[in-house]
């Protein structure tokens, strides 16, 4: 843990320096200094200048010690100079310094050197060749930290600069999750458990489950119950009623659930486009992280703004063209729909910030774990939560009131959904409860207030 933390300071100091151009290529541990109260410092960016001939002053012109060099500074220096001083850069500070980490961990660095160079020129050969082809010893531990550590440390000593840890902040976010082992199950969950699974899964097919099946269930709830408590009575006295029931639920439904299914990909677009952006190697954009966290809302607001304009529509419709419709059986769509519209926007909000929150958003975030804006997402998500749960304790009351109210044939209908909506609240608390873990978990490493426990 005190190689992590030590690694997090040098981290920040060289993502600092790359930000505005400046490259040390001289990480090494003279070159860190600890202050007073133990704080390590990354001192000599670069400052050395030599003006000798040949390869070695070509070597100190950019600086560099052979034992802590990168691969391709290595080959600038070399004497065949396969790369140019230009492809010294941010990579291979990142390799000095993993060489640094890994050396203050187990007291020696990761590749050794037999044999006695004849000269400078075959000292950074010999270097060249360690680096090429050697694999880093495996240090076994039953340690998280230290599995994690050891994981680290092999991703940023790749020969290839391309396959390393990309940036100063990505090397500090990771070592951040060295430092608190239950985020980084957050961020980094096992690729055989259920969860990574899920998390291979399309956004768009999983969004589409989530709305779908609470809305498939909510749409036969409220046409078996309409059809038989509300309209049940009138079918043998008014004439073509049943057949336009049936005619107006299938085209309601074949409009709403399309319409529901387009608006869902309209909304998911940002954040498949950001999972994309991680995978090849970019960060997510401000854009990317807003619309995974407005995405369970957003699925609230879908479901239940068509199913309360489905209860306006059926009852106006069908009273249009059957006066015969009474108050009663008018307030009873009302009621049955504003059930549904309820089940169709409650579940899915939780079904989907659930998913959200454990498996969406760590994605984005996961190479860098910045996000300035992450502890007003959190207290907006929480508020939301409660909000939602709230309104998840009516549905069944609201359903007591129709069950109270409704026709003999039609309580095996109600029964039915009571207990399905009072299943429905229990699973709502138990998500509550799953994504305050979550967030409160991120908030170890995510958080930009010293009381980041106090959040949630």
């Amino acid at each position: 843990m005190a190689v992590a933390w030590i690694g997090i300071h040098l981290s920040r100091a060289l993502q600092n320096a790359h930000s505005r151009g400046v490259m040390h290529r001289d990480v090494k541990p003279a070159n860190v200094l600890l202050s007073a109260e133990g704080i390590p410092k990354l001192a000599d960016f670069n400052v050395s200048f030599a003006g000798s001939a040949g390869r070695a002053g070509a070597a100190s012109s950019f600086g560099g010690s052979i034992g802590y060099m990168a691969p391709e500074h290595l080959r600038a220096i070399s004497a065949t100079a396969v790369s140019v001083p230009e492809d010294v850069g941010a990579a291979a500070d990142l390799y000095s310094m993993a060489i640094l980490l890994w050396e203050l961990w187990q007291g020696r660095r990761p590749f050794s050197c037999t044999g006695s160079p004849q000269s400078w020129i075959d000292a950074v050969e010999q270097q060249l060749q360690a680096r090429q082809g050697f694999e880093l010893p495996i240090y076994e531990s039953n340690d998280v930290v230290s599995r994690l550590l050891e994981q680290i440390l092999r991703d940023a000593l790749q020969f290839d600069p391309e396959q390393r840890i990309r940036s100063g902040a990505e090397f500090e976010a990771r070592l951040k999750l060295a430092l608190n082992p239950e985020a980084a199950r957050v961020f980094d969950p096992d690729p055989n458990s259920y969860l990574a699974w899920i998390g291979r899964r399309s956004p768009w097919l999983m969004t589409s489950l989530i709305i779908l099946v609470p809305n498939a269930l909510a749409g036969a709830y409220g046409y078996f119950y309409n059809f038989k408590d509300t309209l049940g009575s009138l079918f043998a006295t008014v004439e073509g009623l049943k057949p336009t029931f049936e005619t107006l639920s299938a085209c309601i439904n074949s409009v709403a659930f399309p319409l529901a299914a387009v608006l869902v990909i309209y909304y998911t677009r940002q954040v498949s486009r950001g999972l994309e952006r991680v995978r090849q190697g970019n960060e997510a954009t401000a854009e990317d992280l807003d619309a995974t966290f407005q995405l369970g809302q957003r699925a609230a607001v879908i479901g239940g703004m068509l199913w309360c304009l489905a209860a306006v529509l059926y009852p106006l419709i069908l009273w249009m063209i059957f006066p015969q419709i009474s108050r009663r059986e008018f307030s009873h769509f009302f009621m049955s729909h504003v059930i549904c519209g309820g089940v169709a926007a409650i579940y899915p909000f939780f079904g989907i910030t659930t998913y959200s929150v454990s498996l969406l958003y760590p994605r984005l975030v996961r190479k860098t774990l910045s996000d300035p804006n992450f502890d007003e997402r959190l207290l907006q998500t929480v508020a939301r939560c409660e909000a939602y749960l709230y309104l998840a304790c009516l549905v069944p009351l609201l359903g007591v009131a129709l069950l109270v109210v409704s026709q003999t044939d039609a309580q095996d209908v109600m029964l039915v959904s009571l207990i399905a909506t009072g299943l429905g609240l229990f699973a709502s608390f138990k998500a509550y409860k799953y994504v305050l873990r979550k967030l409160q978990t991120m908030s170890l490493v995510m958080s930009n207030r010293d009381d980041a426990a106090s959040l949630v």
